[in-house]
């Protein structure tokens, strides 16, 4: 008797066992990820399982290695010109890019997943390609540039670097539907200049790279905005500091503004 009742205790255990672990795998089906998903629902109806599409975004969302690609171009507050009437920060726009990459970028759902805070960081490379043959002169008391007509120059830029911070609020209309979602953020974005240099290049003198600071400002912050529908979105950036130290610009008031395309955005 006692055998048989040991037997009986040691199956009940056992169907205990695997009922708690078929309810922990069930479970296990409920922890969504920030997709759509077919869910099973164990209730018997009319003898067949039922099935149902499950929505669930987090509230907290990371992506890793982002991309955006941009234009520059240079806002005057004036009309500058140098001695022979030549505007030096005249530019060709097409070949004046901006390159961002974003090792992360999060948001943070604040209210229903349609206000959201949005923050990362970026790693930003800015080119100026100026359009007549002047020279950027390295780092003077004042901002200082220099014609050189009997050149014939083929390639002439000044390339930035800059470590970014961009901080924006985020409007989703509908965050469960990305593709069909209208989106608007704005913001503001920092960033501490790494490094700055000129390259130029001429049939006189091959290529020539300038490493220097070029009185340009260490720090930025521009008024960052963003819109966009699904997967297409543009983005603008105007600065709100001057592109040279206004201590040293020797009246040079000169604005960044980048417009350009978002790639693989939340």
């Amino acid at each position: 008797m006692k055998n048989i009742n040991k037997n009986v205790l040691m199956l009940l255990a056992l169907i205990f066992c695997t009922t708690l672990a078929t309810t922990q795998v069930d479970t296990s089906e409920t922890v969504y990820a920030d997709t759509v998903r077919r869910v099973k629902i164990d209730v018997d109806r009319g003898g067949e399982n039922k099935y149902v599409n499950v929505i669930r975004r987090k509230r907290i969302k990371t992506r890793v290695s982002l991309l955006e690609v941009g234009l520059n171009t240079l806002v005057n507050t004036s009309d500058y010109k140098l001695e022979n009437g030549i505007n030096p920060f005249d530019l060709d726009i097409i070949k004046s890019k901006n390159i961002t990459y974003y090792p992360y970028m999060q948001r943070i759902s604040l209210i229903k997943r349609k206000l959201n805070l949005i923050h990362g960081l970026g790693i930003q490379y800015y080119e100026y390609n100026f359009q007549n043959p002047v020279r950027l002169l390295p780092k003077n008391p004042q901002t200082e540039f220099t014609y050189q007509d009997n050149l014939d120059l083929k390639k002439n830029k000044l390339k930035i670097l800059y470590l970014s911070l961009p901080v924006m609020l985020n409007l989703e209309t509908n965050p469960f539907k990305y593709s069909r979602s209208f989106r608007l953020s704005a913001g503001v974005e920092g960033g501490l200049r790494v490094r700055s240099w000129t390259k130029r290049k001429s049939d006189e003198f091959g290529k020539v790279k300038s490493k220097d600071d070029f009185n340009l400002n260490q720090f930025k912050l521009a008024v960052r905005g963003e819109i966009g529908v699904g997967i297409f979105n543009l983005f603008g950036t105007l600065n709100v500091t001057e592109l040279f130290d206004i201590d040293q610009n020797n009246g040079y008031e000169i604005y960044p503004l980048t417009i350009g395309v978002k790639l693989l955005p939340f």
